[in-house]
C-alpha cells in the first residue's frame, strides 16, 4: 500500500513538472525519490537487504578513501552504529570522549545510501555526510563509494 502511494505521489510530482532534471555529487535521497527514472539509471538496480543488515552493529572505518588519498587514520578511534528501521534511523559515532548523532537513510530496491552527521564535535565526518552508493553489505561489512572514486568501508569491531 505504501508502495502504490509513494508511486502515485512520485507519478504526480513528475505530471506536475516537479521532477528532478539532473544529479550533481551532493543530491540527496529525497531528490533521487521525485524522478524514479534517474534513479534507475543513477543506481542500478540492487536489492540489498542493507538496512536490517548494518542495524545495531558496532562498526569501525577498516578503510577511507577521498580523492584517491587514504584517509582512514582520520577515524581510527572511531565507534559508528547504526539504529532505526528502514527507510532511515539515527547514525551515532563516537570516540572515549565523545559522542554525535547523525541521520541514515536507505533506498530499498537500490544501492543508495545517505548519511549526515552535524561537524561540530567531529569535523572529519564531513567526508561521510553525502548520498553513497553500496558497493557490499552485511552483518559485518558495509562498503560504500562513490562515482568519483571515494569509498569507506565500515566493519565490525
Amino acid at each position: 500500500m505504501k508502495t502504490k502511494i509513494l508511486n502515485l505521489f512520485i507519478t504526480g510530482l513528475v505530471i506536475c513538472g516537479a521532477a528532478i532534471s539532473g544529479c550533481s555529487k551532493n543530491e540527496s535521497v529525497n531528490e533521487l525519490n521525485q524522478n524514479p527514472q534517474l534513479l534507475s539509471a543513477k543506481t542500478g538496480s540492487g536489492d540489498l537487504n542493507t538496512a536490517s543488515e548494518i542495524l545495531n552493529q558496532n562498526f569501525v572505518i577498516s578503510y577511507a578513501r577521498d580523492n584517491g588519498a587514504d584517509i582512514t587514520a582520520q577515524f581510527r578511534d572511531f565507534t559508528f552504529n547504526f539504529q532505526g528501521t528502514a527507510p532511515a534511523g539515527k547514525a551515532h559515532v563516537w570516540n572515549d570522549l565523545l559522542a554525535q548523532t547523525g541521520t541514515w537513510k536507505f533506498m530499498e530496491g537500490t544501492d543508495v545510501f545517505e548519511i549526515k552527521y552535524p561537524t561540530e564535535i567531529f569535523e572529519q565526518l564531513v567526508f561521510l555526510n553525502r548520498v553513497w552508493r553500496i558497493g557490499e553489505s552485511s552483518s559485518s561489512v558495509l562498503r560504500l563509494y562513490t562515482d568519483d572514486g571515494d569509498e569507506v568501508q565500515f566493519s565490525t569491531e
